[in-house]
Order: C-alpha cells, then sequence, then structure tokens
C-alpha cells in the first residue's frame, strides 16, 4: 500500500456499527410477502451453518482519491472480499422457496456515508409486502458531499431507482425501494468512486447475515425441503438443498472458492 493511503476493511468493528443502525420491524398478521402466509409453526426444525472462504484472498482494489482528499485521504484501498481466519464476511443467507411460517420481521434498510464508505458494506431488506414498498434511509456523517445513486441489479443490467445527493454532514434521506424483478440493491457514490455497498432482497423472514466467525443460525423454519442461498456481492452464489426435519437442527456449511 502506497504512503497515504487509506484502506477500507470495516468489517473488524462494523457489526456493532450495523446493530446500531439496522432496526427490526415487523409485519405481522396475513400475507406478508408475495404470497408468504404468516402462520404457527408445529414442532419447527432450525438450519445452521458456517460460510468459508478458501483459497488466497484477492488484493484491495486501489483507487486515487480525485475529490475530498482532506477528508477520504489521497489514495484509497477498498476490499470487496474480506475474511477473518478463513471465515468469509459480508455474505447473507436465505432459504427459498418457504411459503409459510413464522410472522416477517423484515429489516428496514439504514446506510450511513462515514469515513468516505458506505456503511453497512452488505445489508439485509424485505420485498414489498403487505405494509408496502421497504424504506430505505441514507444520513451523511462526513462533511464533505456525497451522492448516493441506488441501482436496482438485475443479472448483468440494472436500473436507477434514484439518485439524491446529501450536500453536508447531517443531511439524509429516505425514499421507498421501488424494486421490479431484482434480488439485489447496488449503492455507489457518484461524488467517489471507491464508496460501495449492496442490499439483499429477501421474501420470508429465513435469512441471517454472517456473523465475525462465518456463522449462521436461523430458527422456526417449517420441517420441509428448501433451497439454502448464499450470497456474497462479488463472489456470486453458493447453493445447496437442506431437509429441515421437526424439532431438529440441521447444518448447512458453505465454502466460497477464490476465484
Amino acid at each position: 500500500m502506497k504512503r497515504g493511503s487509506r484502506i477500507f476493511k470495516p468489517l473488524l468493528a462494523s457489526w456493532s456499527v450495523a446493530s446500531r443502525i439496522v432496526a427490526a420491524v415487523g409485519f405481522i398478521g396475513g400475507t406478508s410477502a408475495f404470497g408468504y402466509q404468516e402462520t404457527a409453526v408445529s414442532d419447527p426444525g432450525t438450519v445452521v451453518g458456517r460460510v468459508s472462504f478458501q483459497g488466497k484472498l484477492p488484493e484491495p482494489q486501489h483507487f486515487p482519491v480525485q475529490k475530498n482528499p482532506e477528508v477520504c485521504g489521497k489514495e484509497f484501498d477498498f476490499a470487496f472480499v474480506r475474511a477473518v481466519s478463513g471465515a468469509l464476511q459480508d455474505v447473507a443467507v436465505v432459504l427459498e422457496g418457504v411459503e409459510q411460517g413464522k410472522p416477517f420481521v423484515a429489516l428496514p434498510t439504514e446506510i450511513v456515508a462515514k469515513g468516505c464508505a458506505f456503511l453497512p458494506y452488505v445489508a439485509t431488506t424485505a420485498k414489498k409486502g403487505a405494509q408496502g414498498w421497504p424504506t430505505f434511509k441514507i444520513e451523511n456523517k462526513d462533511p464533505v458531499m456525497h451522492n448516493p445513486h441506488i441501482y436496482e441489479v438485475m443479472g448483468a443490467g440494472r436500473r436507477t431507482l434514484w439518485n439524491v445527493g446529501l450536500p453536508e454532514q447531517g443531511s439524509k434521506i429516505e425514499k421507498e425501494l421501488r424494486v421490479l424483478k431484482g434480488k439485489v440493491i447496488k449503492i455507489e457514490c457518484d461524488q467517489h468512486d471507491f464508496m460501495h455497498s449492496w442490499v439483499r432482497l429477501v421474501d420470508n423472514p429465513y435469512f441471517a447475515m454472517v456473523g465475525r466467525d462465518g456463522s449462521f443460525k436461523m430458527d422456526g423454519v417449517p420441517p420441509g425441503r428448501y433451497k439454502l442461498v448464499a450470497w456474497h456481492p462479488t463472489l456470486g452464489e453458493q447453493t445447496r438443498e437442506v431437509v429441515v426435519t421437526s424439532s431438529g437442527t440441521t447444518t448447512a456449511d458453505v465454502t466460497f472458492p477464490a476465484k
């Protein structure tokens, strides 16, 4: 790393940040999202596992800072893939194919621009449910302008949802995420090309972000056969079939190989 550069490695401390800025809001009663039915679950099971990374981690991407070097540094190194002792970070794990089960407790997304980085780096939020489109909030905590550009990712293409400047420290925006078909939201800054963040959309309550040790847990799962998807914003998806038994615990470890 060149002298005077900054490196973006928020995962050693960002879990406390994420826990403070992401709040849970319940969608209780009836149909929650895309036909998912909330109902009592008899003898539910649990799915646990750990997500690992195998191979050599890619080097952080180096960006020369063109704007606001007095705040962001003259250079910036962004680590798109991070692992701690082999445990892959920034992974959302979801169960697909669950049509009914426990109440849907969604996570409305709140992003902050702080230290010339969007935090958290990866988050989750619900698709449109009984209470309407999910709300997305961004606050600027830096003394420089940030211009969050929000995209809906659809395969190889993407569509702008909104693009609003946050001109000063303390400025914020709150808007709906009117997503059509995508499962992923990408956030970039039009002022600083090294600022990136992603949001994985979910349509049932059986999802989790991995912990610092790569572990995850989903409880209250109706017995059945489902598709488990582990998603990372740049490494893609790893999938496997899981069978959840009554009052049982299913272990589903996942490994992402280096590209």
